[in-house]
């Protein structure tokens, strides 16, 4: 859920806080600063700032994260 948003020039901030729960069922609430930079109206990048401590609590080791079709 969006938080706050603060714009100067071609920069954008989005922070957010998540109030989720996993597949498994433990907690993940997890605030997320995004940092957006336009172009000419243009998305030109995204950066995206969180606790990967909680991340990785919550959802386990990325490496371990298999792709499934369906």
């Amino acid at each position: 859920m969006p938080v706050r948003f603060i714009a100067d020039g071609e920069f954008v901030v989005v922070e957010t806080k998540g109030n989720n729960r996993t597949r498994r069922g433990m907690e993940y609430n997890n605030s997320i600063c995004n940092v957006l930079r336009l172009e000419a109206g243009m998305l030109k990048e995204w950066m995206e700032f969180s606790d990967t401590l909680l991340v990785a609590a919550a959802l386990g080791d990325p490496a371990d994260w298999r792709v499934s079709a369906g």
